[in-house]
């Protein structure tokens, strides 16, 4: 559909939300300050897997959050699922108690079997995520048209402890939100099928 700027960042938009259609939204905050990150999100079809937009600048958490609310509630109350470690957390804070924004990605704990909001990156998760967007990618049920997303796909390599991050110089920020917001589509049980569409492709 076209590009929005905002201020420090852009919305880019392939596709408007359709009535009745529920959408997935992972986000990946970052530090907004002078050589920090880039914070991002992307919004996915639940149903079909097709990237729909992309959200990503250099903000700090409470315009981050703002605009994700903003997104959200555009993608017909999208389940938002921000990635809760670090800047994270004010990001989760600021979607439940500040902007109350009713449809946040949950995830249970396997110590004390608690829930907490916001979805949680550790070594087991990140593994579990990326294998995801790889099946995702190779099985070609996710499309995007994001030539930048793509991008980074490609320099997405793992280093020598078997991490796998941007390769220097690159950015990662898309890859990892792509990968959490194929993750909170789970949050609707009704769509954990797979819907084959087109390839990704540049």
């Amino acid at each position: 559909v076209g590009d929005q700027n905002t201020r420090r960042g852009s919305l880019k938009i392939w596709q408007e939300p359709r009535q009745g259609m529920r959408y997935a939204i992972g986000a990946d905050p970052a530090d907004s300050g002078v050589g920090g990150s880039r914070s991002a999100a992307i919004v996915v079809d639940a149903r079909t897997l097709r990237h729909v937009a992309t959200l990503a600048g250099f903000w700090e958490p409470y315009t981050f959050t703002r605009l994700l609310v903003e997104l959200g509630k555009r993608y017909n109350n999208a389940v938002i699922a921000p990635e809760r470690n670090n800047h994270g957390i004010s990001v989760v804070e600021g979607l439940s108690y500040l902007w109350k924004y009713p449809n946040i990605y949950r995830t249970r704990t396997k110590v004390g079997n608690t829930v907490r909001l916001g979805w949680i990156t550790n070594t087991e998760t990140r593994h579990t995520m990326l294998d995801n967007l790889r099946a995702a990618i190779a099985d070609e049920s996710f499309f995007t048209q994001d030539e930048e997303l793509v991008e980074e796909l490609f320099t997405f390599e793992e280093d020598e402890s078997g991490k796998a991050r941007a390769a220097s110089g690159a950015r990662d920020d898309l890859p990892l939100a792509t990968a959490i917001a194929l993750m909170a589509r789970s949050q609707y049980p009704v769509v954990r099928r797979a819907y084959v569409t087109a390839p990704l492709s540049r």
